[in-house]
Order: structure tokens, then sequence, then C-alpha cells
């Protein structure tokens, strides 16, 4: 989780950084750019949250109200869905996508 959020991370500081600002923001892919920036930001505030969580209060303790929070985070990271979708469209990466949604298909067999 961390790993992920880690490259996540990386990927919108390089696209802000090649693109600048403006770009970003009011370039062709916009929207993607910010739906990327939003599931960044929950992805890096939830795992935040739960290393000052896990260094506060103990790594055996039960907190209910952060484990509600850590919950309602975890299904909004559910539109990182989003992002299998965006790279299905790409046209370059359509093969890769069809090779890893084979694979989570051959999984069970």
């Amino acid at each position: 989780e961390i790993f992920c959020g880690i490259i996540f991370a990386f990927e919108v500081f390089y696209k802000l950084r090649r693109d600048g600002v403006r770009d970003y923001f009011s370039g062709e892919s916009w929207r993607w750019n910010v739906l990327d920036l939003t599931v960044t930001a929950i992805s890096v505030f939830e795992i935040t949250f739960g290393v000052v969580m896990w260094f506060t209060m103990g790594a055996g303790s039960k907190v209910s109200s952060a484990t509600r929070l850590s919950l309602v985070l975890r299904a909004l990271r559910l539109i990182r869905i989003l992002r299998i979708i965006k790279l299905a469209k790409s046209p370059m990466m359509q093969d890769l996508a069809n090779m890893v949604i084979g694979c989570l298909v051959g999984l069970p067999s």
C-alpha cells in the first residue's frame, strides 16, 4: 500500500513538473489529472493517518473512530478503478490492459 502510494505520488509530481500547473489543470486530460491528484491525496492521507495512529495508539490498540475513517477512505479508494479505465482507453496501453485482464480472469483456475 505504501509502495503504491509512493508510485502514484511520484506520477502526480512528475506530470505537474512536466506539464506545469496551468496545463496540468487545463490541458486536454485535466479531468483525469484531477482524479489522479484526488485519489493520490486520499491515499497519502490514509497512509499518513495509519502511521500516526500506529505510533500514537500502539500496534495492537483498537480505535473505533479511526477504524471507521479508515474504512471510509478505503471505500473512496475504489475510485482507482477509473485509472484502469483510463489505461484501457489509451491506444498504446490497450494490449497491456488486455494482458492484465486476462491474468485476472485466469487466476481462479
